[in-house]
């Protein structure tokens, strides 16, 4: 077992059973009997992901809760199709051409295919809420899918903008990716049964787990391993977005060196496979873009195990712990 799946199976395997079954499930509700959308979803399934929030949802059940079976492996089924959805809009919007070391359903297919079949999963997740009267989790998606489609505006509205600050960045993130985080573990305490101030701090902790998840990637996206990241280095910066390690150096860089990286930050947008990437990485690493934005997912981080604190020790409170220190970790 490589490190990197050392790492991801430590943190798993107090609810390793329940994600094998969630695997099962998705394969079971996301296909529709045949044609386009069987094909696609076969396509989407084949790719399997990391299964992050359902394992924060199934943890935080057993933690805070009693971690009722059934209902719980539903909620992380719903809860991973959502995340599902939100990847493929996010691809065809970004017009990506890879995720996970495959090609993006737009890619396969075309946008249109795309944006319907992000649409499909997301109406699937509310007739399955529907289905099984779930109407507190569907109360909490509703909320976190609305801070999300905000989070993904604001972030269309600030593209190529160098004068992002940090708190604009913040409250980008918070929405777009923190929020769902957040709710996977707000809705694992709520049907695991636990009381509202302990689904209070298991929302709190997902919340700053997913803000340091999100600066975490954000920092891979220059820095790593193409092979390992499955789609290639400097897509955000290529597509527009201004991140914090961009928005840090920027800030600490005197000129010519700031006029330079603005420079070259304009141009990512316009030529593919720039030589000049390398260039551009290194001077956010000498004006630390990149030390100042782990030094802050690593501060998310801690914020989010004191939540945890009010716990009980037990081995999801352990794994949940682990957790928090993977996401600013990972190498990938």
């Amino acid at each position: 077992m490589t490190d990197i799946s050392a790492r991801i199976a430590s943190f798993r395997a107090p609810v390793a059973d329940e994600l094998s079954l969630v695997d099962r499930e998705l394969r079971r509700i996301l296909p529709n009997g045949g044609g386009l959308i069987d094909e696609v979803a076969d396509h989407l399934l084949s790719s399997k992901g990391k299964r992050f929030r359902p394992t924060l949802l199934l943890l935080s059940a057993r933690m805070a809760g009693d971690g009722a079976a059934d209902s719980c492996l539903a909620a992380s089924v719903i809860v991973e199709l959502v995340h599902m959805a939100t990847l493929v809009h996010d691809d065809a919007i970004d017009k990506s051409e890879i995720r996970r070391g495959k090609p993006t359903v737009n890619t396969r297919w075309n946008e249109q295919v795309s944006i319907i079949m992000g649409d499909y999963v997301y109406t699937k997740v509310f007739k399955v809420l529907a289905d099984l009267r779930m109407f507190k989790v569907m109360d909490i998606l509703a909320r976190s899918t609305h801070e999300m489609t905000i989070g993904e505006m604001a972030q269309i509205e600030k593209k190529n903008n160098l004068k992002t600050t940090e708190e604009e960045y913040m409250t980008v993130i918070d929405n777009k990716t923190a929020s769902l985080i957040g709710a996977a573990c707000e809705i694992g305490a709520a049907v695991g049964g636990a009381g509202e101030r302990e689904v209070e701090l298991c929302a709190s902790f997902g919340r700053r787990v997913g803000l340091a998840f999100q600066i975490m990637d954000d920092i891979l996206d220059f820095l790593g391993d193409e092979r390992v990241l499955g789609k290639p280095r400097c897509g955000d910066v290529r597509g527009g977005d201004i991140t914090l390690p961009l928005i840090s150096a920027l800030r600490n860089a005197p000129e010519p060196d700031r006029s330079r990286l603005e420079e070259l930050i304009t141009r990512a947008g316009s030529v593919e496979g720039m030589p000049d990437d390398e260039e551009m990485i290194d001077l956010m690493q000498k004006h630390e873009g990149f030390s100042y934005a782990k030094a802050a997912g690593a501060r998310h981080a801690e914020s989010a195990k004191e939540f945890l604190m009010q716990f009980e020790p037990s081995p999801s409170r352990d794994a949940l712990l682990f957790a928090a220190e993977y996401v600013v970790e990972r190498d990938f």
